[in-house]
C-alpha cells in the first residue's frame, strides 16, 4: 500500500499531527495504520500486523519544515516500510507482517477514537491512498510534477486506459514525457534524451 499527500504544517504543537489514519486506540483492537508527524517533527508511518497487535514504524531521517508545502509518502511494499520526503527516500525498516484490516474509519487530519483528536495543525492537499506500493520513480515523479498533477504519471504506471494524458508532464525536461519513461521502466527524473533502448541507432527522443 501507499499513502501520499502534500502538507503545509503551521507549527509543532507537542502532539501528533495526523495526515491520514485508520487508527484510534490500542484498546479498541481495530487499528490498521497511521501516517503522521510525530511530536519531534519527523514523518512517521506505523502499521499493525495481521498478527494483531504486532506492529512496526518508520521515521523520516529529517524533520518536516513548517510553513511550506512538502510532499510526503509512506509505503509498505511487503518487505519494508518506507517514508519519503519531497520525492526522496528518508527512512526504511524491514517489514513483512502485512497490515491488519481493522474496522476503524479512515480519517484525514485526525484520529477518531470515538471523537476526533491529534488534529493536523496546517493544510493537507491531494491525499491519495493506493492498494499497491508506488515505486521510487513514481513518488519522485509525483513530487517533481508539482501543480501539473499526477494523473498522466500513474496512468502509465498502472496500465490505465489508452487516453491522451494531457498535459505531457516532463519533469526532467529531456523531451520524453514522464508517462513514456515510466512505461519503459525508466526514472522520469533522470535526464536521458540520448538513450537508445532498442539499439537501432536512433535515440529515444528521435523515435
Amino acid at each position: 500500500m501507499t499513502v501520499e499527500a502534500w502538507i503545509n504544517l503551521s507549527s509543532f504543537n507537542g502532539d501528533y499531527n495526523e495526515i491520514l489514519s485508520k487508527f484510534a486506540d490500542p484498546a479498541l483492537s481495530q487499528n490498521a495504520y497511521t501516517f503522521t508527524i510525530e511530536p519531534g517533527g519527523h514523518l512517521r508511518f506505523n502499521v499493525v500486523s495481521t498478527s494483531y497487535p504486532a506492529n512496526q514504524q518508520v521515521l523520516s531521517s529529517t524533520t518536516i519544515p513548517i510553513n511550506q508545502w512538502v510532499h510526503v509518502a509512506g509505503v509498505d511494499d511487503g518487505t519494508a516500510l518506507k517514508v519519503y520526503v519531497n520525492g526522496q527516500l528518508s527512512g526504511s525498516v524491514p517489514w513483512n507482517g502485512g497490515i491488519f484490516p481493522g474496522t476503524q474509519p479512515v480519517t484525514i487530519g485526525c484520529t477518531f477514537p470515538g471523537f476526533p483528536r491529534s488534529f493536523f495543525n496546517g493544510q493537507i492537499d491531494e491525499v491519495s491512498l493506493y492498494k499497491r506500493a508506488l515505486s521510487d520513480c513514481e513518488i519522485a515523479a509525483i513530487y517533481n510534477s508539482g501543480t501539473n498533477g499526477k494523473v498522466p504519471i500513474l496512468l502509465a504506471a498502472t496500465n490505465g486506459p489508452n487516453i491522451d494524458p494531457f498535459p505531457y508532464v516532463d519533469v526532467d525536461r529531456d523531451g520524453i514525457p514522464d508517462f513514456w519513461e515510466i512505461s519503459l521502466h525508466e526514472n522520469p527524473t533522470n535526464f536521458s534524451p540520448n538513450m537508445d533502448r532498442d539499439g537501432d541507432g536512433y535515440t529515444d527522443l528521435e523515435e
